[in-house]
């Protein structure tokens, strides 16, 4: 008879706490599957990114040992080989990269920019309050990079269809390529600071 009541008693406990224990494992899974698509969306957004300041830096000069640095850390390509080749013929990496700067400028060529998105965080934007506030805050953030970035963008082709513009004089078209040169700077350096951020949440 005891036993009976017990069970009872357990039964009861069970049908009352059931909901609330499956409510959290369901939490618990929908938390980490978003994640998973938030870290999966920003480590395709930093392989898009990371090459651009590797395209845009020495057709203006600006390659450098820290720039190229911070290349060789986020495009995942390991150099030392080529490196190594280079020492024994006795070129060192700054006479290198000087010779990527000059051929860079010798080129005299524009970098055609494309809008980077993040189409899976977008369209879980509604969920985010799943995830931990710091979490959070940081992929907002990124996002509101993006924005930027891709506003920069959006003035680089205004700029370039200038460029094109009938009768347009030396003087305007000199005016127009330096201001070229500033966005795609700028360009290359937002999408340094992006990646750098994205390194900060993959890292956690």
């Amino acid at each position: 008879m005891k036993m009976e009541i017990l069970y009872i008693i357990l039964g009861w406990l069970l049908g009352i706490f059931s909901p609330s224990i499956q409510k959290k494992i369901s939490e618990k899974y929908e938390k980490d599957n978003l994640k998973k698509i938030i870290f999966n969306d920003l480590r395709d957004l930093k392989k898009r990114l990371a090459p651009l300041p590797f395209s845009i830096f020495p057709k203006y000069g600006k390659l450098d040992e820290e720039k190229f640095e911070w290349l060789k850390k986020n495009l995942d390509i390991d150099f030392s080989e080529g490196i190594q080749k280079m020492s024994e013929q006795g070129i060192d990496l700054k006479m290198t990269l000087n010779n990527l700067n000059v051929i860079g400028l010798q080129k005299n060529t524009l970098t055609y920019f494309k809008k980077m998105h993040l189409f899976a965080i977008d369209s879980h934007l509604t969920n985010l309050n799943l995830v931990d506030g710091l979490l959070m805050a940081k992929i907002l953030e990124v996002r509101f990079h993006i924005e930027a970035f891709n506003e920069d963008i959006d003035n680089f082709r205004e700029h370039l269809k200038m460029t094109f513009q009938p009768g347009i004089t030396d003087a305007n078209h000199k005016i127009i390529s330096q201001e070229l040169e500033n966005i795609s700077l700028d360009i290359a350096k937002k999408s340094i600071y992006i990646v750098d951020k994205i390194n900060i949440i993959l890292e956690n």
